[in-house]
């Protein structure tokens, strides 16, 4: 089926469940493919999830919808034509708002938990928050060509155009101009899949400048957006820090801003684990020697 589609198994009010055929033809799984298999990874798992809530709760793709204790148990890895994967949402009501809490599963022999979080409905704001942005004095100098020669993503996620070191954080900027994630030209978001990867992937290239190592999500403590996603414009930039969850574990704070102060999205409390796989060392030194290059500055 053309499109990433959900099919109600089962629906009321407080809950309900969806199913969805992963095909492996499709651009958000035919161009990722770490070990050889289309992989459906952890945006893609979020941008599902979302998919879900709003049709749970009626409300348009574009409704602003924020994340919180995401927790990515393993990526869903298509090793046949496609893939039925199923997504449970219950409601709850709290007196902050509706709450959604989500996860997403495979069934086989055993039924497989691969990704939850809890989403919420949130209203746009008038205006964003502020940030401190970086002073341009110099091109950053790690090109999208050296990311992906390390990195496995293919065309639709290859979402970071240059990056650099700002001290001891990193900033890349976003490429511009992206695939469609799907065949269907109808299809719309409800999250920012390929923004929000811009921020894992920079998150991952902050631990190859300065720990050498690549690194898998593992936990989520939120992802905000100010305004909803068809409102965030080109020319954004992200910037990966580290930071120290509430529980003392070691993680990676990202913002999304743009030259002129605004910040577009945040994700807080992101943890990682290492590759289930050999990583290439060499390629890892040599993209790690490609930041200690002159880059920008802060104001």
């Amino acid at each position: 089926m053309v499109g990433l589609v959900l099919r109600a198994t089962e629906q009321s009010r407080e809950s309900a469940e969806f199913a969805v055929e992963l095909d492996s033809t499709e651009p958000y799984l035919n161009d990722h493919r770490p070990g050889g298999y289309p992989l459906f990874g952890t945006v893609m798992g979020l941008e599902l999830m979302a998919r879900s809530v709003a049709k749970i709760a009626g409300c348009p793709p574009s409704t602003l919808t924020n994340v919180a204790h995401l927790l990515v148990r393993e990526p869903i890895i298509v090793r046949t034509a496609s893939t039925s994967a199923f997504v449970r949402v219950v409601r709850s009501y709290l007196k902050s708002g509706e709450t959604f809490q989500c996860e997403v599963v495979t069934r086989g022999a055993t039924v497989v938990p691969h990704f939850s979080a809890t989403l919420r409905l949130a209203m746009p704001t008038s205006h964003t928050p502020a940030v401190s942005v970086p002073t341009v004095d110099s091109p950053l100098p790690v090109q999208a060509s050296d990311v992906y020669a390390l990195f496995f993503h293919g065309s639709t996620f290859q979402v970071i155009q240059r990056a650099g070191l700002v001290h001891h954080d990193v900033v890349a900027e976003v490429a511009s101009r992206l695939p469609a994630l799907t065949s269907d030209p109808h299809d719309t978001n409800v999250l920012a899949p390929q923004l929000i990867e811009a921020c894992l992937q920079t998150a991952g290239l902050l631990e190859i400048a300065t720990r050498s190592r690549m690194m898998i999500p593992s936990r989520i403590d939120s992802i905000k957006f100010f305004v909803d996603h068809a409102s965030v414009p080109r020319g954004l930039f992200t910037r990966a820090r580290r930071s120290i969850t509430h529980d003392g574990a070691d993680a990676v704070d990202i913002d999304v801003f743009d030259l002129d102060g605004a910040c577009w999205l945040t994700v807080c409390g992101y943890e990682t684990l290492p590759l289930p796989f050999p990583s290439d060392s060499t390629a890892i030194g040599n993209l790690r020697n490609s930041f200690h290059r002159e880059t920008w500055s802060d104001k």
